[in-house]
């Protein structure tokens, strides 16, 4: 009986060790892969809602300024609904923003409105749900009055940050002023979120 050692040839192929290894690193590239996939979905989602949130804020400023009493427009309705979500929506008439001369380029995922807070000041507000999950985020842009020698314009504010709202917050019904992730993490406090 010949003996293993330097003379004896090997079996050719994988073992079964060498075969788990493979898979496992090729699971582990594939994890880390879907995981970067969905956060690049994500931020380019959260787009459609900056963009049209700036493009609110601009024809508030337009109507304000071309309006003959210098007025802003008060949009209350979440438009096209108050549930957003990962799906495309197509937009619905809504006679706000009809009023105001702004439509989005396409379908939305976000929801909209423009809420009034006294004569001089409206806030643009964007509510997404971006994967499905229910937590949502709240993109605030305010637009305020501004006084200059004797005249009176609109004028876009500094702009906020996004806020993330879990599924307990529900919608935000009062103006937030979100200037810094502190103020972002009180308000959410507030709504029994942390």
């Amino acid at each position: 009986m010949k003996r293993a050692g330097f003379g004896v040839r090997r079996r050719q192929g994988q073992t079964m060790i060498e075969l788990a290894i493979v898979m496992a690193t090729i699971l582990l590239l594939a994890g880390l892969g879907f995981s970067f996939f969905n956060n690049i979905r994500n931020r380019v989602r959260v787009v459609e809602a900056v963009v049209n949130a700036e493009g609110i804020q601009t024809a508030q400023v337009a109507h304000f300024v071309g309006s003959k009493d210098n007025e802003f427009v008060e949009i209350v309705a979440w438009a096209p609904d108050n549930q957003p979500g990962p799906t495309l929506r197509a937009w619905a008439k809504n006679t706000g923003f009809d009023e105001l001369g702004w439509s989005p380029d396409g379908d939305v995922r976000c929801s909209y409105r423009s809420p009034g807070f006294g004569t001089d000041q409206v806030q643009v507000q964007v509510l997404c749900d971006l994967d499905g999950d229910r937590s949502r985020i709240l993109v605030p842009r305010d637009v305020t009055l501004a006084m200059a020698n004797g005249g009176r314009w609109g004028q876009r504010a500094a702009s906020p940050d996004i806020c993330v709202f879990g599924p307990t917050a529900g919608i935000p019904s009062e103006r937030l002023s979100l200037r810094t992730h502190s103020s972002c993490y009180a308000t959410r406090s507030e709504a029994g979120e942390y």
